[in-house]
């Protein structure tokens, strides 16, 4: 996965659990090098077992989204190391609710930092990693669409700007690195039953996997700058 001349690998960020563990199983299983990345010291169990079980295809790479010294070090790491990133999966997220009445301007700014402004340094980071024809996805949510505004009553406030706040970044990055023909894309998974989308999500990781996957092997430029959902269809801004 290192230096080898054609290697090529998947990177998924936030992959300890949820769809982002989801990804890096579904990735492995294919047969593909897998890059994956967590902001604990040490990998939570399941991801610790599956790097147990494809030693040859699975690194676990320590990445915290929300600290800048952290994201410059790990693109410093991929490109010493000669890694090709074929496709990168911004994942890694966070959602808490804050109830207005209560909103503080620190809950806003964690949000910012991870969802928003964390996947734009990491595509600063490993910029020299990427290659003519790599596609980056950007994990984005529902909530972040302006015109429906999904879920306004609830609490979830912050992570709804700042998911609003990555889609419009995502469209900017899809120009500046167009010429060079790397993809950028805002991908909506939907409402999933992870520990962010609680147990009464009608899909399971298994099928929002399975649909997202399916839908990122078609992707190019053609997409480039676009949001969309787990099946490719065009999400409202």
């Amino acid at each position: 996965m290192s230096s080898t001349e054609g290697s090529s690998s998947v990177m998924v960020t936030g992959a300890d659990r949820g769809i982002g563990l989801g990804l890096v199983t579904h990735y492995l299983q294919q047969r593909g090098e897998v890059i994956a990345t967590t902001r604990r010291e040490q990998a939570g169990e399941a991801l610790a077992a599956l790097a147990g079980q494809y030693p040859e295809q699975l690194k676990v790479l320590t990445l915290d989204v929300g600290d800048e010294t952290s994201i410059a070090t790990f693109g410093k790491q991929l490109e010493s190391d000669g890694v090709t990133l074929d496709v990168v999966i911004n994942n890694a997220g966070v959602s808490l609710g804050e109830p207005f009445g209560e909103w503080t301007a620190q809950h806003f700014a964690t949000h910012l930092a991870v969802n928003t402004v964390g996947p734009g340094l990491i595509v600063q980071a490993i910029k020299p990693s990427l290659k003519a024809g790599s596609v980056v996805i950007n994990i984005t949510s529902g909530m972040a669409s302006a015109e429906y505004n999904v879920g306004a009553e609830n609490p979830l406030d912050a992570y709804a700007v700042s998911k609003c706040g990555l889609n419009i970044l995502t469209r900017r990055l899809s120009e500046k690195l167009r010429a060079e023909n790397i993809a950028l894309i805002a991908m909506s998974p939907g409402w999933v039953q992870t520990e962010m989308g609680g147990k009464e999500a009608p899909t399971t990781v298994d099928d929002a996997v399975q649909q997202m996957t399916s839908t990122i092997a078609t992707l190019g430029m053609d997409h480039t700058g676009t949001f969309i959902g787990p099946e490719g269809q065009a999400c409202a801004w």
